[in-house]
């Protein structure tokens, strides 16, 4: 963060150069109550009472903020949760400059300027993370939450090799994308069934997957201890489900999935025509009288409602 004799310098937080304040003195702010209720059951889905947000903020982001972002348990307070803006971009900043700090990036000095900075940015809403961040950044450096060993993993520079985190959150998954490989195959890494661990973990921490599924056979090819396969779609449709069970019942947001296949894959006709003769379905379930809201019955029926689906083109194809 040093380039020659150039420094960190402050540029939105001058004021505070005399000392006599932080930077949450910057701005005005304001105390709001959030109840948010299902339009059609009146069922509560957030009620949160006397939280605190910058004045400038509007009613609509502070409904977002709370019930999609505070941290719901575990916090050491009277409260036992999340209330304020404060709390939130402090336990997010604070984490992202100890660690910049731990690698001697920056220094002591230059923590405390960024720090100002970066909160000041927040706040101003100048920028935001992606969602991850926002879910698990900093619970266990400020709140000490823990969450468990879910068989999550990081690089470790100075052993130059993957190894097993200890919890959930001393390295949390702050990243919003993962791109996954599979292989043809039911068993083993990469396989059809890890698929479904995986992709469990990294929705339940609030991020999403990509991944190419062109490995996979099609329906009707020969298996190599006899029979024939199921099929690609058979495959992609389980999938689907186990990502619509993790939006249903986590705590963070809905599951974000992309699939890919390539254009020469023997099932490419079927993949593109997929989404299209479900809402087909769904209009037949509407007329017989099925809700047809994003989250009622009749789109829960049928598949392929939980990931965004491209095409992988060849220059052959191209040509």
């Amino acid at each position: 963060m040093e380039t020659g004799n150039q420094h960190i310098k402050r540029y939105f937080t001058v004021d505070l150069e005399a000392g006599d304040k932080t930077v949450f003195d910057l701005f005005d702010w304001k105390k709001v109550d959030v109840l948010l209720q299902d339009h059609k059951t009146g069922r509560v889905i957030c009620d949160m009472k006397d939280l605190e947000f910058p004045e400038h903020y509007s009613q609509q982001a502070c409904d977002i903020i709370a019930s999609k972002y505070f941290r719901k348990a575990g916090v050491p307070t009277e409260r036992g949760h999340e209330h304020s803006m404060r709390q939130v971009t402090d336990r997010m900043v604070s984490f992202w400059l100890s660690a910049l700090l731990d690698e001697d990036m920056i220094s002591q000095e230059e923590y405390l300027i960024l720090y100002d900075e970066i909160v000041y940015a927040l706040l101003a809403q100048m920028f935001a993370p992606n969602s991850p961040q926002w879910f698990n950044t900093g619970l266990k450096q400020k709140y000490n939450i823990s969450g468990g060993n879910n068989s999550l993993y990081y690089y470790d520079e100075e052993k130059g090799e993957v190894a097993e985190s200890e919890d959930t959150y001393t390295r949390s998954q702050a990243s919003a994308c993962f791109i996954l490989s599979i292989e043809d195959k039911l068993m083993g890494p990469h396989s059809i069934s890890e698929a479904y661990v995986t992709e469990t973990k990294l929705f339940k921490g609030g991020s999403g997957t990509g991944t190419n599924f062109s490995n996979i056979r099609a329906e009707g090819e020969s298996l190599s201890g006899g029979g024939h396969s199921s099929g690609l779609m058979s495959f992609l449709k389980g999938l689907d489900r186990n990502a619509g069970a993790i939006k249903s019942g986590g705590t963070t947001r809905r599951a974000s999935k992309m699939g890919c296949l390539d254009v020469d894959h023997p099932e490419i006709e079927t993949f593109i025509a997929w989404k299209a003769k479900e809402e087909d379905k769904v209009i037949a379930l509407s007329k017989m009288g099925y809700d047809a809201d994003i989250d009622g019955e009749a789109y829960v029926t049928v598949s392929g409602q939980n990931s965004n689906n491209s095409i992988r083109f060849s220059d052959e194809f191209m040509k």
